[in-house]
């Protein structure tokens, strides 16, 4: 089977599958994903430091008043703290080739037992992104990337220089496994715990497959 760019890949239960097939793409909050590991202890899909500033050791200046405020391992919420996202696994497109880890393979499974893959993801962006942009929203799009939080990291800091909705494209290095590709969408209002977008049915341009059966493969690029 032939995919046009690199493969993303939806993990989920059958029946959601099939409604992303049918077009609904359903983006939780990222303070759904914060208060998921924060209120149920679920480390696997939620994600406490989700679009946080993370801060191990610094000083807050207050500009009014010139007080000075220190701050240890603390999280500042951003301007794209409660944006809303659409998560899928993807592949490296720089890798010749690709097999699921182990770690991979124990975790993923407990997102669903079926999986869809997408055979052109320029069409699937297209569609996502002219949805959106009909809603009058924003749309941003790209690969996770992944840091240690014990250590300030100056890439994460001086990527929110081209943009303060980067922030929700850096995670702790505890869910690398995930290799995230991620959409965002930020709107004016952000008080809904989701949003849902109809991207029209993309049966055209995906796969549905067992989830065990996606895990066991192997991605091989051609050129």
């Amino acid at each position: 089977m032939v995919v046009k760019g690199f493969p993303l890949i939806k993990f989920q239960s059958e029946e959601r599958i099939e409604s992303l097939q049918n077009g609904l793409i359903y983006m939780n909050s990222l303070e759904w994903f914060r208060n998921n590991e924060s209120d149920n202890g679920d480390e696997v899909i939620g994600d406490s430091f989700e679009a946080m500033f993370h801060i191990n050791e610094g000083k807050f200046i207050l500009p009014d008043t010139g007080e000075k405020i220190e701050i240890k391992d603390g999280l500042i919420q951003t301007t794209s703290s409660n944006d809303y996202a659409y998560c899928m696994f993807g592949v490296n497109p720089y890798s010749k080739n690709f097999s699921f880890t182990d770690e991979q393979k124990e975790n993923i499974q407990n997102f669903g037992d079926t999986a869809l893959l997408i055979l052109d993801k320029d069409e699937f962006f297209n569609r996502l992104r002219t949805a959106a942009l009909k809603e009058g929203y924003e749309i941003y799009g790209g690969f996770v990337q992944y840091y240690d939080e014990t250590q300030d990291s100056l890439n994460l800091i001086l990527s929110l220089l081209s943009g303060m909705h980067n922030i929700a494209f850096w995670k702790r290095k505890k869910y690398c496994y995930q290799q995230e590709f991620r959409f965002l969408v930020h709107t004016q209002n952000c008080e809904k715990d989701h949003l849902e977008l109809n991207i029209g049915d993309i049966r055209d341009i995906s796969k549905v497959f067992k989830t065990s059966k996606i895990l066991n493969a192997e991605v091989v690029k051609i050129k």
